[in-house]
């Protein structure tokens, strides 16, 4: 049966639980074995879970559980499978193989570990436990999760791997590695996460990476891709790490030193930089890849634009120049204008910003002009040309003639023309990792 198992593994690929899902049985392991499995799985295919052996003498202990759910056939019967791990602390300590009815009760299973093997027998089900999944986010995952498991391999008893994973603010660095028996390596960093979850592209494999209370679950996306073309050997980082009580080490700890050293020359991080960005100019997810301080307004303070360059990032698929301006007063960034398309067109001239966008057809041409002072924003006036031109101060209609009263511009440059552009450290990187919209 498990090798039955393993190749429906390479098989299936797709999950279909919609919501956490919870499993109990009072059952036998072999003749007289006397057990309890409570399970919970989640829409992901993690099952987090505990063994309960009720010893002869009266004793009980329990054991963790960790692994796998896929949907899948057996015997021409639709069936879910359950790949499941006992762990005494981060060392597998046993295996569990379970077969599910389609309607999730249950059908088979046997327990191996080493060169032990014990068929399931009379399984009931009882009434649940519940809570054994626990999600967190990114920012707050901070440490070290690892795993072992036992090897054939004389020269070298064990094999597993570990993740590290250190967080400054909403920025998130992380170490990778998993012996299978061949090594499979990666580190990185990434901005671009929601809640417990980010993603990351290593050649033609993508990875979600899942934090979790007590574990991490990096699972492969694209599966049907084949292996890893960075990794050799089979090897892969997919699988599930237990959270130990290790302090993160190494490198990974330096991971923002150049963010840091950048922002002592600004009144803002580059983090917030980043943060203000996303705010700012939204739609697909990008980071800025450089910066210019200028002073628009002649306040004696500058302002601050930045832009994200198309193609400067050879894995990341977003197409479009990117392009916004900021004033910064009491170290608060305020994105004022932005621009996100190779046909919209961002300038600046004495006192104002101006941003020139074009409808697709080219019968419409639009200017909006914003005025600052003391690094604020006073007001936004817009002209219109198309058949009939439209002029507006602050939202409201006004004739050709009151809108150049206010509005007076002599001379307007194009951003990409200014002096002393500085590339932002770290945001190539964060661009190859964010999610493609």
């Amino acid at each position: 049966m498990r090798h039955f198992i393993f190749t429906l593994l390479c098989l299936v690929s797709l999950h279909l639980m919609a919501d956490n899902y919870h499993f109990a049985w009072n059952g036998k392991m072999g003749d007289d074995i006397n057990i309890r499995l409570d399970l919970e799985e989640d829409e992901d295919g993690l099952i987090v879970g505990q063994t309960t052996y009720f010893r002869k003498n009266g004793k009980t202990s329990v054991i963790k559980i960790y692994g796998r759910g896929f949907f899948g056939e057996h015997e021409g019967d639709k069936v879910h499978i359950m790949i499941l791990e006992e762990f005494n602390g981060t060392k597998e300590c046993g295996i569990y193989i379970l077969v599910l009815n389609h309607d999730l009760s249950f059908r088979e299973g046997e327990w191996t570990f080493g060169d032990k093997t014990y068929p399931l027998n009379s399984f009931e089900d009882v009434t649940p436990k519940q809570g054994f999944i626990h999600e967190i986010d990114m920012d707050q995952a901070q440490g070290v999760y690892k795993f072992s498991r036992p090897s054939s391999n004389e020269s070298m008893p064990e094999y597993g791997g570990y993740v590290q994973i250190y967080a400054d603010a909403k920025n998130i660095a992380y170490d990778i590695s998993q012996v299978t028996p061949n090594i499979a390596e990666t580190h990185g960093r990434t901005s671009e996460y929601y809640k417990n979850t980010c993603y990351i592209t290593i050649a033609n494999a993508r990875y979600r990476i899942l934090t979790y209370q007590d574990c991490v679950y990096i699972k492969r996306d694209n599966p049907d891709e084949g292996p890893c073309e960075n990794f050799g050997m089979g090897a892969d980082i997919e699988g599930i790490y237990l959270k130990t009580k290790e302090e993160v080490t190494g490198d990974i700890l330096h991971a923002f030193d150049e963010e840091q050293e950048f922002s002592k020359d600004y009144p803002f991080t580059m983090f917030a930089l980043n943060e203000e960005w996303e705010h700012g100019v939204g739609g697909e997810t990008t980071f800025p890849d450089e910066i210019v301080a200028t002073d628009i307004d002649h306040d004696g303070n500058p302002e601050y634009i930045a832009r994200y360059i198309p193609d400067k990032t050879s894995l990341y698929e977003v197409r479009g120049k990117r392009q916004a301006v900021f004033t910064c007063n009491d170290g608060k960034l305020e994105c004022i204008a932005c621009i996100s398309d190779d046909d919209e067109t961002l300038y600046i001239a004495d006192g104002y910003v101006i941003t020139n966008v074009k409808n697709n057809r080219g019968t419409r041409d639009t200017d909006t002009y914003y005025k600052l002072e003391g690094g604020k924003m006073v007001f936004k006036a817009a002209m219109t040309r198309a058949k009939i031109n439209n002029f507006t101060i602050d939202g409201k209609t006004v004739s050709e003639k009151d809108f150049k009263k206010q509005v007076k511009v002599k001379k307007q440059t194009n951003v990409d023309e200014l002096d002393g552009w500085i590339t932002l450290p770290g945001n190539q990187e964060r661009n190859e990792n964010a999610a493609r919209g």
